[in-house]
């Protein structure tokens, strides 16, 4: 739950591997996704430094943001980004 939000807004939800730390943002390294509250974009190996823009996808002060994994989903050994 975002319960405020200030001058700036740095904060992203993705996954990671364990051994992945807090030196950056889910989804701009290989092997990662996130979702960046800052610019409200979708990062992930094909798209790490611009992200992918989605419509609406901006989160504000009340908003609960959560990451769901669809791993049934997956081809390929690909877990694709919806």
């Amino acid at each position: 739950l975002i319960q405020e939000t200030g001058e700036t807004r740095l904060l992203g939800v993705g996954v990671v591997g364990n051994d992945y730390g807090n030196h950056a943002m889910p989804g701009w390294f290989n092997g990662t996704v996130g979702y960046h509250i800052d610019d409200g974009k979708i990062f992930d190996a094909e798209h790490p430094t611009k992200g992918i823009e989605y419509e609406d996808a901006m989160a504000h002060r009340g908003d609960l943001i959560g990451c769901t994994v669809r791993f049934d989903l997956a081809k390929d050994g690909k877990v694709p980004v919806v």
